[in-house]
């Protein structure tokens, strides 16, 4: 028996993925992938101007302190989206917001 694996021999990954279902965390897991991703995908420079990033039904808010990034943000917003529903495996940000 592997060291992760319960009795049955379900493995720990497949359990994990139950237990999110069961609790409906699924979107609460999603919420916080696309945070860590923005911090990321976008890099340093980036990241050190953003004052914060959020997840609510599915659009991403992400507040700036540069108005200079917030433009080119604003600009590339689609770009931004199919980046993280890509490194996601899924179409789960619908919107980028940046303020």
């Amino acid at each position: 028996m592997k060291k992760y694996e319960k009795r049955d021999g379900q493995p720990l990954k497949s359990l994990i993925g139950e237990m999110i279902q069961k609790y409906e965390l699924e979107d609460r897991f999603s919420e916080a992938r696309v945070v860590t991703l923005w911090r990321k995908l976008m890099g340093k420079p980036i990241v050190d101007r953003t004052r914060s990033v959020y997840v609510k039904d599915h659009k991403l808010f992400v507040e700036v302190i540069s108005a200079p990034l917030r433009d080119e943000l604003n600009f590339a917003k689609s770009k931004i989206k199919d980046m993280i529903n890509k490194d996601l495996g899924e179409e789960y940000i619908k919107e980028v917001i940046v303020r």
